[in-house]
């Protein structure tokens, strides 16, 4: 009697157990932890390759460098600074990331940089330029001769900023191309050459300018002046005929006549300077007087 009773109570212990047992090892499967976010930030500041001055209103557009997605885009202020922020996956965060800038009258651009959680990239813009071409003839307004080496120079008018300069060939023709970067509404073109007066035009800028000048020859502005007076006593000798003719050729420069006081004054232009001038001096009842002088104005 007493050994059944110690068996029921030995399989009521191992059941017991293998109870114990089964809960301690039970659980479901752990969950994966969620991929990490990194926070970007990208700066710089767009400034023009031709005099460092900041660009406004650029627009930055940052791309994956891999496959050209947009992460983030941005426009410069005033001081041609900007800021584009955006967040990636880490795990999948791209090695390069690029920045594609694009202005009004600036050449689009486009810059590869490697991928940081903090980048700073500083950009330059070429300025969009445009080509034209200037040409024409320069020739001598008394003539009609081509002047050979006559300078033309094109200039913005407002400014004074010097687009190109040309010399006339042996035909008196000049033809120039060049480039401006901001386009001009006109040019100011001005000819000049040695023994001619110079002449300027003012036209509509274009990509194919045509300009031809006539320039008279130069004149030189010269001022005689001076008192005519008896010769015994000094009195002056008014209505006095005063004339002056080039040494030598004897080519009338001026003709005036004395005031009151003996004193005249006579302007006149010449466009081949002399190297004297010779002066005379005429009156009635008086012998003539006459005296030959260096040239000067």
């Amino acid at each position: 009697m007493q050994s059944s009773t110690s068996r029921v109570w030995f399989v009521l212990a191992l059941f017991s157990l293998s109870v114990l047992v089964s809960c301690d090892s039970g659980g479901g499967t752990p969950e994966p932890d969620e991929p990490s976010e990194l926070g970007v930030e990208v700066t710089g500041t767009v400034t023009s390759a031709e005099n460092d001055e900041p660009i406004s209103g650029v627009s930055v557009e940052v791309l994956r460098a891999d496959n050209g997605n947009t992460l983030a885009s941005a426009t410069t202020d005033t001081t041609g600074s900007y800021e584009a922020t955006f967040t990636v996956e880490e795990p999948s965060a791209p090695d390069q990331i690029r920045l594609e800038l694009s202005a009004e009258g600036f050449v689009d651009k486009e810059v590869s940089t490697g991928f940081q959680p903090s980048v700073t990239e500083d950009v330059a813009l070429e300025a969009m330029s445009v080509e034209a071409t200037a040409s024409g003839t320069v020739t001598d307004s008394d003539t009609g001769d081509p002047i050979e080496g006559a300078s033309v120079t094109g200039t913005r008018p407002d400014g004074g900023e010097q687009f190109f300069e040309a010399t006339t060939s042996s035909d008196g023709t000049y033809d120039v191309t060049f480039k401006v970067a901001d386009e001009p509404s006109e040019v100011e073109i001005s000819a000049s050459a040695d023994g001619f007066e110079m002449a300027s035009q003012t036209v509509t800028f274009s990509e194919d300018i045509s300009v031809s000048f006539e320039l008279p020859s130069a004149t030189t502005q010269s001022t005689a002046s001076g008192q005519v007076t008896r010769e015994d006593n000094g009195d002056p000798i008014g209505g006095t005929s005063v004339t002056g003719t080039r040494a030598g050729s004897g080519e009338k420069l001026f003709e005036t006549t004395t005031a009151s006081d003996g004193t005249y004054e006579a302007t006149f232009g010449v466009t081949d300077e002399p190297s004297e001038v010779t002066i005379q001096a005429d009156a009635e009842n008086f012998e003539s007087g006459e005296q030959t002088v260096n040239f000067g104005e």
